[in-house]
């Protein structure tokens, strides 16, 4: 028990720095602003606009959201972490915590001035340049090998492992902006 009360305490650090990133003040007021200007008359005869002031207001309120829910959470977690009877319940609320602020990392990683649809295709071109890269390297060193299913095999391997870890850091990605 003393293992999953370090842990939880481990997270609501992690939280509490994630937490000074999302100022909730901050985000309450863009919020509001944001709810004013869907109200302004008008707001709809420009489908453009609204699309995006829409979507900024929903992934604001998503966020304020995602972290009230998330400081609930760890404050009952360890509250509760005293209590025997509970430890199948934390550890798997642990998982879950952790896996929510990796979450709000990234995203707080990917945040900035840019749009997040850019900073995927930023990801989504670095990892087709890594891959060329890779490719290309292992097709130098598969030129050493004479057996041509050896070298076949190492390629789709390589390939296989690259693409399957952009489509978890992908889903994690949509997941957020979702």
């Amino acid at each position: 028990m003393e293992e999953i009360r370090e842990k939880l305490n481990d997270l609501k650090d992690k939280f509490d720095k994630i937490f000074r990133a999302f100022d909730r003040d901050i985000l309450r007021t863009e919020i509001r602003e944001l709810e004013a200007q869907t109200m302004k008359e008008g707001f709809w005869n420009n489908p453009q606009e609204s699309q995006v002031i829409s979507r900024k207001l929903s992934d604001k309120q998503k966020m304020l959201s995602i972290l009230e829910e998330l400081e609930t959470r760890i404050k009952n977690a360890i509250e509760i972490s005293g209590e025997v009877t509970m430890e199948e319940d934390l550890k798997k609320e642990t998982r879950e915590i952790t896996k929510v602020l990796d979450d709000l990392e990234l995203h707080l990683f990917l945040s900035g001035p840019h749009d997040p649809s850019e900073a995927i295709e930023l990801l989504t071109k670095m990892a087709d340049k890594a891959r060329r890269e890779g490719l290309l390297a292992l097709e130098e060193e598969s030129k050493k090998i004479k057996d041509p299913f050896l070298q076949k095999g190492k390629q789709l391997f390589f390939f296989k492992l690259f693409s399957e870890l952009i489509q978890v850091k992908l889903k994690q990605l949509l997941w957020l902006f979702s």
